[in-house]
């Protein structure tokens, strides 16, 4: 995964190799009496200035970035500029762009001894649902919650698009959301009152029996009955929830660590919709205070759970893990035992045979500390490995990173758990990629492996550093002028590629500059880049993958690539498509 900044970098690579292209400077220029910048910052609907907003100045061509103060009237200024182009680049977290990529940057020409002014900053203002929540009697109802999130893509985890509560009305907004298609979920924690003639109240009071059942928009119990919404710049969408009665019942148990272990003193106890992919925010919780391990969650409707302990205080890594599976009916289930479990750690070695055939050995850098004579200096890893949790239930993906050792390519990685996890090196010196994998008695299909409780064996991972020679063409209708193209490689197997992956740019008629592909099956395309923002991310991508073909890439073979190449307007367009079409 690469951040976007690689992207701009890019961009600016080619610019300076191309002199076509726009901001490219001349090699020497005499000195000039500077410029300067003024403008405002305004909502792209209404007109009304942003307050608060983020302005960044970036003199293209040259480098160098300044951030710029933005007063009430929504208005900035920049003096002492030298002349030449810049890019201002314009962030306000109550304007997000569509999907969630980040705006454009303006260029603007500052002129030696001039100032230039009036360069106004339109910012297409976030959408806004809002509404109220009534019961099937038609009184409102506070307090309850809804969640947004986003509607699945390509098998990537949903992302949060916001959150809202109820008023004494009843009424709730949710503001400054991100165009995109979402999925409205809504939940009241309102005990109802049931009859109870022989029950004994205890020191946790009654156990709720009924309550209102948690819907998604506009009144399902699950997500496949669930109908999106289009959320677009500057709108309001209106909606009457109408919530409905069920059952409820209480899930008591307790947490159980290992013989020996020292008890945390407090662990969250989750309780997770099973039936629903959507993410952790939909689930129950309650926190285990003191070392009793006891737990009580009230209001649990019928269905299939997760449940999961975590300690809390620990490593990112965690040391313990606890989690099974219950089914809930109208009647309380006996009460739970979550037996915690050690995490569990792989250790493994990294061979690497280009470099542990015949290599020669280097000479050990040294430092100087102080007034001490010059020591050996600490070698820096060969590389890094992650471990990413495969499970779509999840909002977002566990993350395990070990490092690699220099010395001898092994490597230790803990707080994994039962579940299967894709594996992924990334080299810190030179290409190199996993070529093939053992896990156990028997060599890995693909680059996935199944963890199991007790089960760790070592992991031995061949790398493979022979890259593909690769030429690419670039396909479209836009890519005879002289724009400067990104081009992405979204691998093809596994699970959906969060991020987004720029390999390199390309200007038609000049060579890429870029790095080169592990050999698999990819999805590579070219967008056009632009500067201090990007009209993709990996919802984006997911929007463009539709409309191509897999491309395999075989190592050590001479391959020339067709690159379907995306406009910005035609990006655009794909992007209101998305928000128009009614997706289930």
């Amino acid at each position: 995964m690469r951040s976007l900044l690689l992207s701009l970098c890019c961009c600016l690579a080619a610019g300076a190799q191309n002199p076509g292209y726009i901001g490219a400077q001349a090699a020497e220029q005499p000195q000039q009496p500077p410029g300067s910048l003024s403008g405002s910052v305004v909502d792209a609907v209404t007109g009304e200035p942003v307050r608060g907003a983020s302005v960044q100045l970036l003199h293209y061509g040259r480098g160098g970035m300044s951030n710029l103060k933005v007063d009430g009237a929504g208005q900035f200024s920049a003096a002492d500029l030298q002349p030449g182009q810049y890019a201002v680049q314009v962030n306000h977290q109550a304007y997000p762009g569509p999907l969630g990529v980040t705006p454009a940057a303006v260029m603007v020409q500052v002129e030696s001894g001039k100032a230039t002014t009036g360069v106004v900053i339109k910012l297409p203002p976030g959408g806004t649902i809002s509404g109220r929540i009534l019961s099937d009697d038609g009184e409102p109802l506070m307090n309850c919650t809804l969640s947004l999130t986003t509607v699945p893509l390509g098998g990537l985890p949903v992302r949060q698009g916001g959150f809202g509560q109820t008023n004494d009305e009843g009424e709730f907004r949710i503001a400054s959301i991100a165009p995109d298609r979402y999925l409205l979920w809504t939940r009241c924690g309102e005990a109802l009152p049931v009859e109870r003639l022989l029950d004994r109240t205890g020191p946790e009071g009654l156990d709720p029996g009924a309550g209102w059942r948690p819907s998604f928009y506009p009144d399902s119990p699950t997500r496949s009955g669930a109908t999106s919404i289009a959320v677009v710049s500057g709108a309001n969408i209106e909606l009457e929830l109408s919530m409905k009665a069920t059952p409820v019942t209480t899930v008591r148990g307790v947490v159980v660590t290992p013989a020996g272990a020292a008890a945390p003193e407090v662990y969250r106890v989750l309780l997770e919709p099973e039936d629903t992919a959507t993410g952790r925010n939909l689930s129950l919780e309650h926190s285990v205070q003191g070392k009793s391990g006891r737990f009580r969650i009230t209001m649990v409707p019928p269905g299939t759970y997760r449940v999961r302990a975590i300690p809390l205080g620990q490593r990112s890594q965690p040391a313990w893990y606890g989690s099974r599976t219950i089914t809930v009916g109208t009647t309380p289930p006996p009460p739970i035992r979550l037996q915690m479990e050690p995490a569990i750690r792989i250790s493994g070695r990294v061979e690497d045979p280009r470099t542990e055939e015949g290599a020669t050995a280097r000479p050990a850098p040294r430092m100087r500390i102080g007034s001490f004579a010059d020591l050996p200096a600490p070698e820096s890893p060969k590389g890094s490995i992650s471990f990413t949790e495969i499970d779509t239930r999840q909002q977002s993906q566990e993350i395990r990173n070990a490092q690699v050792k220099a010395a001898d390519g092994t490597f230790e990685v803990e707080g994994l758990t039962p579940g299967r996890w894709r594996v992924e090196y990334r080299s810190f010196r030179g290409p190199a990629w996993i070529e093939s994998m053992q896990y156990g008695e028997a060599p890995n299909d693909g680059q996935s492996i199944e963890v199991a409780q007790g089960g760790a064996s070592p992991l031995l991972i061949q790398l493979g550093g022979k890259s593909a020679e690769l030429r690419y063409e670039l396909k479209g209708a836009g890519v005879a002028s002289k724009t400067t193209w990104a081009i992405q490689a979204i691998r093809a197997d596994g699970p959906a590629t969060m991020g987004v992956n720029v390999i390199g740019s390309i200007v038609r008629g000049q060579p890429m500059l870029g790095q080169p592909l592990a050999p698999g099956r990819y999805y590579i395309f070219a967008v056009e880049a632009m500067l201090g923002g990007s009209l993709v991310n990996d919802r984006v991508n997911q929007l463009l993958l539709r409309e191509l073909k897999v491309v395999e890439v075989a190592a050590g073979r001479e391959q020339t690539i067709e690159v379907p190449c995306f406009t910005q307007e035609e990006i655009r367009q794909k992007i209101a498509a998305f928000l128009a079409d009614d997706v289930r």
